[in-house]
């Protein structure tokens, strides 16, 4: 069961999809409202509230993924029979993202495949940093 403030928030994220500012609409403090967001859409019945409404959304436009995909290869068709090829990349990258042919990756190693390495301060500054984000999840619980 959500709380009237969960239920806001939810409310707000189908607004836009934009967590952060769905949590600082919602009341939550904008200090941490990053960190609230996160939370939020990892409790499974928040997640659940959302996925409801985006089913609910989509039902009521009658719109399916398969439509937005017929979509955009229109588009891609119309924009390189234009000329448009700004228009025929952007839809040539939506297309790519839906067949997961592009990964984000994360460099993980240091130069040359070694180690990561960090001088004390960074070290220091990481671990202050990874301590507060505790602390605001631990206050906002």
């Amino acid at each position: 069961m959500l709380t009237n403030k969960q239920t806001l928030f939810v409310n707000e994220y189908l607004v836009d999809l934009n967590a952060t500012q769905a949590a600082i609409r919602a009341g939550y403090s904008a200090r941490s409202a990053y960190a609230n967001a996160c939370n939020l859409l990892h409790k499974p019945w928040v997640a659940e509230a959302v996925r409801k409404g985006l089913r609910e959304r989509a039902e009521k436009l009658q719109l399916s993924g398969e439509d937005i995909l017929r979509s955009i290869v229109d588009i891609r068709g119309k924009a390189v029979t234009g000329g448009k090829l700004t228009q025929a990349l952007k839809a040539n990258e939506l297309l790519g993202k839906h067949l997961k042919l592009f990964t984000d990756r994360v460099e993980h190693a240091g130069p040359d495949g070694g180690p990561l390495e960090f001088s004390d301060l960074e070290l220091s500054n990481r671990l202050l940093t990874l301590i507060a984000i505790l602390e605001e999840r631990a206050n906002g619980l």
